[in-house]
């Protein structure tokens, strides 16, 4: 949450190019990274605030401030108003302190998914996870709206807007769902189509790997959430580009991966985790790409097993 008055210029965001003159891309990138580490702290620490304190303290505070600056014209502030909220939620749920304050501030969220500048694209992506699910009085479920809204978002022109579109996306496959008539739960598998659409459309875009790690999360979460609406022609669509993926990349002792060696989060491990999920879950529909995943998973495991296990004499 960001807590400086910018209700005169709205000065003072990463959004502002008029000082950027001559700065080098490397040096804009360490403050693009810079604030995004201090919003990402602060979010956390007003999270903690929330579920630490009485709801009425803080909403005492929080409340009017969320309410003025969420109707602002000055995209940093509606920004900082969304991320304390989804903030907020996350740390206290929606106490009766703040549930008619809803109704109000979730519209304005979700009209953020279709605005022009990408960083309340992106806060739309990151907020509204947090949000679906809970009975709002006055609003219709978002549900299938986010849902959608998240999938286009995955392939947006912003590549920041991508990656906190294939995280969001990757949450609300993984844990998400809707609230129906007489509080039954809504899933994923009547949008499995436009969700499959979605996902190969977005693997043609650029992805760094932490974006990568959650993109094949998220054909993951979609198997295992969706197995019974999607088709063979859909897994076609899926699996083959994961497997080419997962079959180029050497098994390192290392842990590092080739195509990213500069990141070593991206290894053959997350891959080889999407797979065995998609096995588990897809059951007859990964039955057809089962013999060449065994054939490199016997490969990679005996060329292992060379280098790390002892070996005993009798």
């Amino acid at each position: 949450m960001q807590v400086e008055d910018r209700s005169e210029t709205g000065a003072g965001s990463v959004g502002d190019r008029s000082e950027i003159g001559d700065r080098s891309a490397a040096e804009l990138r360490d403050e693009v990274e810079a604030f995004a580490r201090l919003r990402y702290f602060a979010a956390l620490a007003f999270e903690h605030v929330a579920g630490d304190y009485p709801p009425d303290v803080v909403c005492a505070t929080f409340r009017p401030l969320l309410e003025r600056r969420i109707e602002s014209d000055l995209w940093p502030e509606k920004e900082a108003a969304i991320m304390a909220l989804a903030a907020y939620t996350e740390g206290a749920g929606m106490p009766d302190a703040m549930r008619d304050c809803y109704p109000l501030v979730v519209p304005r969220v979700m009209d953020c998914y279709a605005d022009e500048r990408p960083l309340l694209r992106s806060i739309a992506c990151f907020a509204m996870p947090k949000l679906v699910g809970r009975r709002i009085r006055g609003v219709k479920d978002p549900w299938s709206r986010v849902l959608a809204c998240t999938g286009k978002a995955t392939r947006d022109a912003c590549a920041e807007v991508r990656s906190i579109a294939v995280r969001a996306l990757s949450t609300l496959l993984a844990y998400g769902s809707g609230s129906g008539a007489g509080g039954r739960s809504i899933g994923v598998s009547s949008h499995t189509p436009r969700l499959v659409d979605d996902l190969v459309r977005a693997r043609q875009c650029d992805m760094d790997p932490e974006t990568r790690c959650a993109y094949l999360e998220c054909v993951s979460h979609l198997v295992g959430r969706a197995a019974d609406s999607l088709t063979p022609a859909d897994m076609d669509r899926l699996l083959p580009p994961l497997i080419d993926l997962w079959t180029a990349q050497p098994w390192d002792r290392e842990g590092t991966c080739s195509s990213y060696p500069d990141n070593p989060r991206f290894t053959i491990v997350p891959i080889t985790m999407a797979l065995a999920n998609i096995a588990v879950y897809g059951k007859s529909l990964y039955a057809p790409y089962a013999e060449s995943i065994f054939s490199k998973a016997c490969a990679d495991i005996e060329g292992s097993s060379q280098f790390s296990l002892p070996r005993f004499s009798l």
